[in-house]
């Protein structure tokens, strides 16, 4: 139960762009490739949502670039994210 509440509070305060908060969970050791409910992890929601510092937060925490992050920032029309994605990917 306390990791459902915890998992739902990381992705409602990367959905919401709160890096305080996101630090915080990341610091007291959740995952940063943790999924939710519907398999989307939080680097998908920062390029959805253009979060462009938290996804550079979850990237130095280890978050693994795959092709739907970067079709997601591109398709959302987030080019910085698109790019960092870009360059992350091909490392």
């Amino acid at each position: 139960m306390v990791n459902f509440l915890v998992r739902r509070l990381f992705f409602y305060f990367t959905k919401k762009n709160y890096s305080r908060p996101v630090r915080f969970l990341l610091w007291a050791g959740i995952d940063v490739n943790v999924r939710d409910h519907e398999g989307t992890n939080a680097l998908k929601v920062a390029a959805t949502h253009g979060c462009f510092r938290l996804a550079l937060l979850f990237l130095r925490s280890g978050a693994y670039v795959d092709a739907s992050a970067v079709a997601l920032a591109k398709f959302n029309g987030h080019r910085s994210l698109y790019q960092l994605f870009l360059e992350r990917s091909g490392e």
